[in-house]
């Protein structure tokens, strides 16, 4: 299937079932585990191939251009949240993130916890942040930690307040990345 869907470009349900004389609840199920696996992307009745929807995702450098204005008054509204000196929060990657984390307050003592080497980098260093920055394999689009040791990592912590990227909420699926793993 995988192939066929490379070879194509997009294929439906229906046609892969006709194609390969087998239930769409079987299709279904086949594209569900190539979509875990990495191989394709599910679409609404079909399939493409991973690589078709992987250029639409833009870098972190090219989101941090677009609505500069927006991004800069969502940072300084969630600056409200931050919870008392001395508690930790998690900062999520993003570009309004990083923009958050760039504004906190130098005499607000907080543990910070966050899998994005912008946010990290920007924090390093400063007195008054206890900094701790999440293991896994760093994604070149988004400059993120990611996979299975960040998410063990994180199911360890027990955070005051987390700031996630806008990017990674859906009302179908809750918290989302593009990538699967």
């Amino acid at each position: 299937m995988a192939q066929l869907i490379a070879q194509q470009g997009r294929v439906s349900v229906a046609e892969l079932a006709a194609d390969l004389s087998v239930t769409t609840e079987t299709v279904r199920r086949d594209l569900s585990a190539l979509e875990r696996m990495g191989l394709i992307r599910r679409v609404h009745g079909g399939a493409v191939p991973a690589s078709t929807l992987a250029v639409i995702e833009s870098g972190i450098s090219e989101r941090d251009l677009a609505n500069t204005d927006a991004k800069d008054a969502i940072a300084a509204a969630a600056i409200a949240f931050l919870p008392p000196p001395g508690s930790m929060i998690v900062i999520d990657a993003g570009s309004t993130t990083a923009r958050f984390a760039a504004l906190l307050p130098r005499d607000h003592r907080l543990t910070v916890v966050t899998h994005a080497v912008p946010v990290a980098a920007g924090l390093a260093g400063l007195p008054h942040i206890d900094l701790f920055l999440l293991p896994g394999k760093v994604r070149a689009t988004t400059h993120a930690a990611v996979g299975a040791d960040t998410v063990a990592a994180l199911s360890d912590l027990r955070a005051d307040v987390s700031f996630p990227a806008t990017n990674g909420i859906s009302t179908s699926y809750g918290l989302t990345t593009p990538r699967p793993r």
